[in-house]
């Protein structure tokens, strides 16, 4: 009996003893946060996926209370602050959701890794995405750049140099009929040059892309099997050499431009200028 009273005392003392040293750290914790604010912030508590929808953050983060000097600059403490948005980085459990660590869809295309030679230089261009493989280039790609051009009066391809006209005659196969007369310089008067196109770079590479309208969504936000193609002009920025920039200035001024995917290891050919005279060739 005694020895039955004396494991009944024993444990009557350790459940005492959890009760008074919970009741301590209790009473720790309260005299710690005495004089602190606390505030309610988002805290992750499952891994965020880098590209991850702010409107998927549920059952990924959960809304805690912080001391004040332990939350960060840009702590986030209303989901909606986030509406737009998606995940920049990866994130992981225990870290608070930043509003500095999301970004636009827009933003997010743009990616900063790729390393461009410092001999080359970059530009951006505006462009249709169904000129640009309907928008699914990525920073990193390379593109062959092909021309177009409308007609242009052949009087104006170098003013003032017979040897470049007549180059410029032969090179598209023009003849002088139907000129309506010559200038004061012996250029046939309304003679045009013929609607052209021509690769004229191959291999150029895209560094960035950006949409200056973001894509399209479903009304009710289900998946579906297709991607839906932006809704407005890319501007994809590329990098090349100073002499092909000014082909791709010049074209996107006076003519219209077209991207065309180049796998790196497809080998370079070099075609005619298109034209309707050539084209069923």
């Amino acid at each position: 009996m005694r020895r039955w009273l004396a494991i009944g005392g024993a444990l009557v003392l350790a459940a005492v003893g959890a009760v008074l040293l919970i009741t301590y750290v209790q009473g720790a914790e309260e005299r710690a946060l005495e004089g602190q604010t606390l505030v309610s912030v988002f805290v992750v508590t499952d891994p965020i996926e880098r590209g991850t929808a702010a409107t998927d953050l549920e059952g990924f983060v959960e809304l805690r209370e912080m001391q004040t000097d332990s939350v960060a600059d840009n702590a986030v403490a209303d989901l909606d602050d986030l509406t737009g948005l998606i995940a920049a980085v990866d994130l992981v459990p225990g870290e608070q959701v930043l509003l500095s660590r999301f970004e636009t869809p827009s933003e997010a295309s743009v990616d900063t890794r790729i390393e461009v030679p410092a001999e080359l230089l970059q530009a951006t261009v505006s462009i249709e995405p169904e000129r640009a493989v309907g928008g699914r280039l990525i920073p990193g790609d390379l593109v062959a750049v092909i021309a177009s051009f409308e007609p242009f009066d052949v009087g104006g391809v170098e003013p003032g140099d017979p040897d470049s006209l007549n180059d410029a005659l032969e090179l598209l196969g023009l003849l002088p009929d139907g000129a309506t007369g010559v200038d004061d310089q012996g250029v046939p008067i309304g003679l045009q040059t013929p609607n052209s196109t021509k690769i004229i770079i191959h291999k150029v590479l895209v560094t960035a892309i950006q949409l200056e309208e973001l894509p399209r969504e479903t009304a009710d936000g289900a998946s579906v099997a297709v991607e839906f193609a932006p809704t407005g002009n890319l501007l994809i920025t590329i990098a090349a050499s100073a002499e092909n920039i000014e082909k791709i200035v010049f074209t996107a001024e006076h003519g219209l431009l077209w991207f065309a995917l180049e796998d790196p290891d497809a080998p370079v050919v070099e075609t005619d200028i298109r034209t309707r005279g050539n084209i069923y060739e």
